[in-house]
Formats: C-alpha cells, sequence, structure tokens
C-alpha cells in the first residue's frame, strides 16, 4: 500500500482564472508559475503533495480549505475543487486583516504553520526585530506622527536617515536621505513607520569599489546556511533591493566575516527552539568594518529563478531546505 503522503497548504493569493497567478502585478507570473511547478514536483517525490490555497478559501467551521491548485507534470496546472485538510499550512500572505493573523494563530498553535507565528512577528515588524537584536542593529524608532518624527530626529547620530514602514517589503514607501531634508518630504503618516539611523557602508570593501550601497543576505533553513549573496544597489541609487534593479552577486558561506556568523549564531539563540524555520537575515557594514542587523524577512522572494545553471542549483538548494524542514511535521488523517 502507498504511504500516505505529507498534505501542504501553499497560502497565497485567491486567483482562480484560467492559470495561478494571472492576477499577480509584482513578479512574473510565468516565471512563479515555473518557479513553485519544480517546488511542488520535487516534493512529491518525497510523498509530500503541495496544494496551492489561499485562506479565503478556508472553511473555519469544517477546518477545511475548500479548493487549491495542483501540479501535474504532465497536464501542468490544474484546478482541485475538492475540500483538504493541511498537515502543513506554508503562508506566503503578509496581511494586517485580523480575520488572516487569527488563521495564522490557530495554525500555529496546532503546530500546522511553516514558520511558527512567532518567527513571523519578528521578522515582519521591523520594530520588534530591533527590540530584540538592539544590539546589533542600528538605533532605531517607532514614528506614529510627525510631531513624534521631529522629537525622534534630534536622536538620530549622523546625517542621514532611513524612513520605512514598520510592515513592508520590496523598498515599499522607504525614504532615505539627508536627516535634515526628511520633515520636508514627509507630507502625512499615514500607517507605523519606524527611523532608522543609516549605515554608510564600507568604502574599503572589494564590493563597493566596483557598486554604490549594498547588504548582504544570508538564507537560513534550521539553522544552517542554505544561501548567501550581495545585493549591491544601481549607481546613485540607495537602495539595494533586487525589486530596484539591484544586482545579486552570490559568495560562498566560507566568505562571510567573522562578524556575520557570530550575529547570526545570537539571531539562531532565539529561534532554535523551532524545529520549522526558513527566514533571510540582511547585514550591512560599515565603515569601521562593524556588522549592522538590518532586518529579517521569513517570506522573502527567494524562489523566484533565472533559467542559468548557478540560478537552477540554488532553486534545487532552497526547495530541499523546504523538504527537509518538513520532517518535523506529522500527518494529521
Amino acid at each position: 500500500m502507498k504511504k500516505k503522503a505529507l498534505i501542504v497548504a501553499f497560502v497565497g493569493g485567491a486567483g482562480w482564472g484560467d492559470k495561478p497567478y494571472e492576477d499577480e502585478k509584482k513578479y512574473d507570473p510565468k516565471l512563479l508559475r515555473e518557479t513553485y511547478a519544480y517546488l511542488f514536483l520535487t516534493a512529491e517525490k518525497e510523498n509530500i503533495k503541495f496544494i496551492k490555497t489561499s485562506y479565503m478559501w478556508y472553511n473555519e467551521r469544517e477546518n477545511v480549505f475548500e479548493k487549491g491548485w495542483i501540479f501535474d507534470e504532465k497536464l501542468g496546472w490544474i484546478k482541485m475543487e475538492k475540500k483538504f485538510i493541511p498537515d502543513v499550512v506554508f503562508d506566503k500572505i503578509i496581511s494586517k486583516k485580523k480575520r488572516i493573523n487569527d488563521y495564522k494563530k490557530l495554525f500555529s498553535r496546532r503546530n500546522m504553520l511553516f514558520n511558527p507565528h512567532y518567527i513571523e512577528k519578528v521578522c515582519t515588524d521591523k520594530y520588534e526585530t530591533y527590540k530584540l537584536f538592539k544590539a546589533i542593529s542600528p538605533r532605531m524608532f517607532k514614528i506614529t506622527n510627525k510631531t513624534e518624527l521631529e522629537e525622534k530626529l534630534k536622536k538620530i547620530r549622523g546625517d542621514r536617515v532611513v524612513f520605512k514602514p514598520d510592515q513592508g517589503s520590496s523598498a515599499r514607501g522607504i525614504i532615505i536621505c539627508k536627516k535634515d531634508e526628511l520633515l520636508k518630504k514627509v507630507k502625512e503618516i499615514k500607517e507605523v513607520m519606524v527611523l532608522q539611523e543609516f549605515v554608510e557602508c564600507n568604502r574599503n570593501n572589494r564590493i563597493r569599489m566596483h557598486f554604490g550601497v549594498y547588504d548582504i543576505r544570508v538564507v537560513l533553513s534550521q539553522g544552517k546556511i542554505v544561501d548567501s549573496y550581495i545585493r549591491a544597489s544601481k549607481k546613485n541609487v540607495l537602495m539595494s533591493n533586487t525589486a530596484l534593479g539591484g544586482k545579486m552577486i552570490f559568495i560562498h558561506k566560507e566568505e562571510l566575516p567573522s562578524g556575520i556568523l557570530k550575529d547570526l549564531k545570537t539571531i539562531e539563540k532565539k529561534f532554535k527552539h523551532y524545529k520549522s524555520r526558513l527566514y533571510t537575515v540582511d547585514f550591512v557594514i560599515d565603515k569601521k568594518g562593524k556588522v549592522w542587523l538590518i532586518e529579517l524577512n521569513d517570506k522573502p522572494g527567494i524562489f523566484l529563478q533565472k533559467d542559468s545553471y548557478a540560478w537552477k542549483k540554488r532553486r534545487k538548494r532552497i526547495a530541499h531546505a523546504i523538504i527537509k524542514n518538513m520532517e518535523s511535521y506529522e500527518k494529521r488523517s
């Protein structure tokens, strides 16, 4: 008798057209479909069944997801209009909606959520990250109105500042400017923001010789380094995010500075009692060679791959890291 597969609810958008991700605005829909198809097929070889679904299709009363998308190697993406109970919930949604966050807490209490809710909270909320890792982070203040902004600006050291939403990704709403220019740029504050000291990169670093601002991202899975790369900005751009056209330069973990390895151990001490965990850590190195933690991210765009050997090798590495995490979960029925 064939062994029952582990069922994974891969929770994302609620598109229900001819193909998944047709309504995607941020990334290339075709690239997303190809990338996740690879993950789904790789997992299936290990008796793990991924089903792309949405919290909009979750029936709390019956404790089931009512439909979803599956991928077949011969037929491609197929609609599955059948109720199912997952063993694991792999959450790709960032939302402030109470209903969705209540679902996340529910699945976390049941030990079903890939990346427990606590890890998501720390990674998603930049000020929570700062409070937990204040010793290795640039000075930061939470801002809810312009009066607070004016007061906290006086406590920022250096000539430049970073002003960004407390929650968000892909460089959304970020302002980096001279300290005395910020109040003119901020017309109103509609959401919780954070004010952070800007860390100028080490100009003597070999990367800075060829690019502008950069940071170093490390991908961690269950405490082990899965991948690491430099994100270098475009010329005259002060943000290294690849969503803004930045360049990625892959580096071996043996090349990572000792200061980064030390800080990774500090971060892992807070998360290591969770068996399943996959997240990224972004660092910068200042002019004196000191390493600073900038952000954590439990939902990075680490699956978006290009058609080259190097990218496919990394896609395989990430897929296997996800599958390895699945060993922490038990089948529910």
